[in-house]
């Protein structure tokens, strides 16, 4: 079992069982694009800024994020630790947001454009991707929808290439998942871990206040949702999340980068590569021998008192996706292809 799911069911050719009716989209706890806005987010966040000032007087801690792909291949190997965290000690290991991977599929419709789309979690079952084979078809409504054909295969997380009974690539949206180390100075300080922690927390509960266009921008790689997690855990990657934007003119920005043995290289330098949180491509892992990415904040503290900042900023539109660096400074363009989900109730049946 790999990150606490089942390699990737790869033999089964035959259409799944089909229930009659099937809800096609996967519910997700928390949808940035259906928070209630709240009129005391900002007074709230305004506290928690003061707060967060107050103990970073305490000292220093620092948060290394890595997402891997799902399924996670090549396995992650030993690599240097990010020279950001030289000399400090891991005392917390956290987790965020998640998704698994989904076949894709041509969906053909009378009178339309064949458009790539996913199906949501009708191929999924007890946290597997069942592949339906390409010598089947399913008819949903008017639609059809073909299953995609792949450049190159991903891999599952035994290493055997995801392919249909005729030996050519799966199309699949791989899935990622990510984990958050924190790090702290003096192993002396464990206090400085829960007290970050603990108005990180706060903070993060006022992330489900903000206005929509504010968690639009927070969460553009993850608009359709995702399982919730805890507030503190939120906070965190909301931090990076902004941090990734590179916002002109503040100090938070974050890069992030991937291991070839003992070299380090930027993803937004590889070829085709985009930095959608989604997007950790199989090609990537060819060029890299790595199945993951990491990103560095190295002052957690001062990351957060801009991030509110940034969060004033952005809600009285005084930022917009235009004030954000573009590829050079380290945030690759969005130029992958878009998805479209699939997010009716319909009889489906397999052609």
């Amino acid at each position: 079992m790999e990150n606490g799911r089942e390699p990737e069911d790869r033999q089964d050719a035959n259409p799944p069982d089909m229930p009659p009716q099937i809800t096609l989209d996967t519910a997700k706890s928390f949808k940035p694009l259906e928070v209630s806005e709240s009129g005391l987010w900002r007074k709230s966040l305004t506290r928690i800024q003061e707060r967060f000032h107050e103990a970073s007087q305490g000292g220093k801690i620092a948060c290394v994020l890595t997402q891997s792909i799902v399924p996670e291949w090549p396995k992650r190997h030993e690599t240097p630790e990010p020279p950001e965290i030289f000399g400090m000690k891991s005392v917390g290991c956290y987790g965020g947001p998640s998704r698994e991977p989904e076949q894709l599929f041509l969906r053909h419709e009378e009178g339309k454009p064949a458009e790539i789309c996913k199906l949501g979690d009708l191929l999924q079952r007890e946290w597997q991707l069942r592949i339906l084979d390409n010598t089947h078809k399913l008819k949903l409504g008017n639609a059809i929808f073909e299953p995609m054909v792949a450049e190159s295969a991903l891999h599952d997380a035994s290493g055997n290439a995801i392919t249909y009974s005729d030996g050519q690539p799966v199309g699949i949206d791989a899935g990622c998942s990510r984990n958050l180390r924190i790090f702290i100075e003096d192993l002396q300080k464990p206090s400085l871990r829960d007290s970050y922690m603990g108005i990180a927390r706060d903070a993060g509960k006022c992330l489900y206040g903000v206005p929509t266009h504010v968690s639009r921008f927070v969460w553009h790689d993850w608009q359709a949702g995702f399982w919730e997690i805890g507030s503190e855990q939120l906070w965190l990657n909301a931090i990076f999340e902004i941090a990734w934007r590179n916002v002109l003119g503040t100090p938070l920005t974050a890069r992030k980068f991937t291991w070839n043995g003992s070299t380090r290289i930027p993803v937004d330098v590889v070829p085709g590569m985009s930095s959608r949180a989604d997007n950790y491509s199989s090609s990537m892992a060819r060029i890299t021998n790595s199945s993951h990415w990491y990103s560095v904040i190295d002052d957690l503290f001062n990351a957060s008192i801009v991030a509110i900042d940034l969060l004033f900023a952005i809600a009285d539109d005084e930022i917009d996706n235009a004030g954000c660096q573009k590829v050079q400074d380290g945030c690759s363009s969005m130029n992958s292809c878009e998805f479209v989900s699939v997010r009716e109730s319909a009889s489906c049946r397999v052609v």
